[in-house]
């Protein structure tokens, strides 16, 4: 049984065209954020960096495979989504404890951000 509508009111090409769309923007924003507050450890940074992008590329797949009716751009768009979401879900749990050893900053908004990403994981399952 295939599916045809999304959230229950719209086809599911104009719903992945909306989704890809406010991901992209949202990922995009992420950029902006990131570039205005840099990180003083380039390898957050690097890290951070490579997590937007690959959030980007992920969005932009969905909205072209979305554009051109092709499924298969779907299924890569879950599967770097999904690969996205577990990349940033094990560097915020291991950022929190690499950044202790070395005693640097405050950590509550990294700790937010972990939390956060707990919700969005638990959600996602």
């Amino acid at each position: 049984m295939a599916f045809t509508q999304c959230c229950g009111c719209l086809n599911l090409r104009s719903g992945s065209l909306i989704i890809g769309a406010l991901g992209f923007l949202g990922y995009f924003y992420k950029a902006g954020n990131e570039y205005l507050n840099r990180s003083k450890d380039n390898w957050e940074a690097v890290v951070k960096i490579m997590i937007t992008f690959l959030g980007l590329t992920s969005m932009f797949i969905l909205i072209i495979g979305a554009w051109i009716k092709n499924r298969n751009f779907t299924v890569v768009f879950l599967c770097l989504n999904i690969f996205v979401d577990m990349f940033t879900f094990v560097f915020y749990l291991i950022y929190p404890i690499l950044n202790d050893l070395t005693e640097k900053e405050d950590h509550f908004e990294i700790y937010l951000s972990y939390v956060t990403y707990l919700f969005y994981f638990g959600v996602a399952i």
